[in-house]
């Protein structure tokens, strides 16, 4: 466990949604982005794990760069695409 101050800064169950959440248990169309909804996260994310293609796993690490980023504000989507 992680704690600040003798504080918990993770606890148990966001500990084990973090450990167990799969991509398709995400609500990507009511999460915002940069430009709109995350939608296609779920497709940027599989080219990611597949990792078959080098430029097509660079415009989907770009695409999801930009999307869960933009001008120092963090957005909806982007604690879910980091986990």
């Amino acid at each position: 466990m992680r704690y600040y101050k003798g504080v918990n800064l993770m606890d148990t169950v966001t500990k084990q949604y973090i450990e167990t959440v799969k991509v398709s248990d995400i609500p990507w169309h009511r999460l915002t982005t940069t430009y709109g909804r995350a939608t296609d996260f779920p497709a940027h994310l599989e080219v990611l794990w597949d990792m078959k293609n080098v430029d097509a796993i660079d415009a989907a690490g770009e695409e999801l760069a930009q999307n869960i980023e933009h001008q120092s504000t963090l957005w909806h989507a982007t604690p879910f695409a980091l986990i």
